[in-house]
């Protein structure tokens, strides 16, 4: 008598496109590799679901696509080759990014040239789970100023089902700029037509991220011009070294209204420039934010005027604005030489974790305790490999773990993709040359772009060139808590679960395999696999009489 084990179920909704994560770092998953388009520069954001949502531009004519690989490495917008069209309008675009919007789907902004060539203004697409665009085709205008150059978009949710979205503006002329502006989940505009400004002071201003207050609201940091000597006289600016850059933020409430006065509030005005970092430069939790900054008042710069001494700093505010730590903040890093911040992610606990790219050609890290006490090594704990030149770290934190994940860029012999974890006490949890993500033969792969996924695991995309050299994809791979690929294996047919030609790829799944099932597959012989999922209507299994399949998960 045969037995019928039902391990799990779902409702299977006719995905089009099977596929599989492959546990082979020369491998990897194709994401988008499309004969048609060159796709450069991800951004990846979480699906919802366990999978991820890619956003890339084409190299060729700046248009804009999209592609989902799901928990399971199946691709879900068509197929790899035909990722979902954001803008293809006839217009030069750049700056894009990406955020989740918590239901499955993602809002995208981007900077777009079809009004003028020379000015730009700030697009927005909204689309669903399905990639559908919920917005006007080809994207919503967002910044109608004909006399600004809008570029350099950036992103976080409002908390109401709708997002804020951030930007520079610059005019060729006399000003420099930082706008804001609040769009419902249908891309009504909320706040003033065309934007507001971060501040009312003179000088100018620039900014790269946005973050929600938790409270409806956004917090902006950004570098301000207004104590340079040529904060006030742009031709100027653009000639000479500024001298005296410093780093102010400003908190908007839901409404648009400044909460840290129209000034906004400094956060360093030291000696020297600092600067507001790149993305993910601030964090934020019920208390306040935590500003992270690149500092040059320890700097003594060479004969032609360049820095020599670059160092790190911090410093934290509650949520009326007023600075919690000692005036002009705490040191992240003092090591000799250049550093220059490049992730924060908060710690869970009212601090933040740093990661920074050294002169030297090596990645650190630093956690800062909501106190100001950098907790770990001085001067940071080193991520990198020691023989490895690396660069581009990206960081992740496991909320149920407590420990941080980073991937990094590597180049030793060959140019590689790895990963490093740290525990909340910063001891590394993977070997010290970090774990393998990518080594394909020519992929270089670049921009990594990680999400959280399911049980621990994360989901990396990258830019890759291992099938033309002029015309790069997008491929990823599923990056497991012990630093292992995950290898999912999916049923194709119906069929014996040791003949090769039931599964994809036509390899029988190994004792340590996650799979799937959607069809009808028979065990006839004993069975090990670490997890089954079974995908109705038509994946069944069927245990013969006298053996059995065994669950190691």
């Amino acid at each position: 008598m045969n037995k019928l084990y039902l391990i799990s179920f779902f409702l299977f909704t006719g995905l089009t496109t099977r596929a599989q994560w492959k546990d082979n770092s020369a491998e990897n998953n194709s994401i988008s590799r499309s004969t048609t388009i060159s796709e450069i520069e991800p951004i990846a954001v979480s699906d919802a679901a366990g999978g991820t949502i890619v956003v890339f531009m084409d190299l060729n004519d700046h248009s804009l696509h999209a592609q989902k690989i799901t928990v399971d490495g199946t691709i879900a917008w068509g197929d790899s080759v035909s990722p979902v069209i954001i803008s293809d309008a006839a217009s030069a675009t750049s700056h894009h990014t990406a955020i989740a919007d918590g239901y499955g789907g993602v809002f995208i902004s981007w900077s777009d040239h079809r009004n003028d060539l020379t000015f730009g203004d700030i697009y927005m697409q909204h689309i669903n789970s399905d990639g559908v665009s919920l917005w006007t085709f080809n994207g919503i205008n967002v910044s109608n100023s004909p006399a600004f150059d809008d570029y350099e978009s950036f992103l976080t949710r409002d908390g109401k089902g709708g997002v804020i979205v951030g930007w520079n503006w610059d005019d060729y002329d006399n000003s420099i700029q930082v706008m804001a502006q609040r769009l419902d989940a249908d891309g009504a505009i909320k706040w003033a037509q065309d934007g507001i400004y971060v501040t009312d002071a003179y000088g100018f201003r620039w900014a790269s991220s946005i973050v929600s207050d938790g409270n409806f609201g956004a917090v902006i940091l950004f570098t301000d011009t207004r104590n340079d000597p040529n904060g006030f006289d742009y031709y100027n600016y653009h000639q000479v070294n500024p001298t005296n850059l410093d780093v102010f933020a400003q908190k908007f409430d839901s409404s648009g209204n400044y909460v840290w006065g129209s000034d906004a509030t400094p956060v360093c005005t030291a000696i020297s420039n600092q600067t507001a970092a790149g993305a993910n430069s601030t964090v934020t939790d019920a208390n306040g934010a935590l500003f992270i900054f690149n500092d040059a008042r320890n700097d003594l710069p060479d004969a032609g005027g360049a820095p020599t001494n670059i160092d790190i700093y911090s410093q934290r505010f509650n949520n009326a604005g007023v600075r919690q730590w000692v005036a002009n903040g705490l040191p992240v890093t003092l090591s000799p030489g250049n550093q220059s911040i490049k992730s924060t992610m908060a710690d869970g606990l009212g601090g933040v974790v740093a990661a920074w790219e050294d002169e030297n050609g090596k990645i650190y890290s630093q956690r800062m305790l909501v106190n100001g006490i950098a907790s770990w090594t001085t001067n940071g704990v080193l991520i990198s490999g020691a023989a490895d030149y690396s660069y581009n770290p990206r960081l992740l934190r496991d909320t149920a773990k407590s420990t941080f994940m980073y991937l990094f860029e590597a180049q030793g012999a060959a140019k590689y993709l790895k990963a490093q974890k740290l525990s909340l006490a910063g001891a590394l949890q993977f070997p010290a040359s970090g774990a393998m993500v990518c080594n394909a033969t020519d992929a270089y792969p670049s921009a990594p772009r990680p999400v959280r996924s399911d049980n621990g695991a994360i989901i990396v995309a990258w830019e890759d060139y291992r099938n033309t050299a002029s015309a790069p994809d997008i491929y990823g791979s599923k990056l497991l808590e012990d630093g292992q690929l995950e290898a999912t294996y999916i049923s194709t047919t119906n069929g014996n679960w040791d003949y090769p030609g039931t599964w994809v790829g036509a390899i029988v799944p190994p004792a340590d395999a996650n799979v799937i099932i959607r069809n009808s597959v028979t065990i006839t012989g004993n069975a090990t696999c670490k997890s089954v999922k079974i995908e109705r209507p038509s994946g069944q299994v069927t245990v013969k009489t006298g053996v059995k399949l065994t669950i190691t998960n």
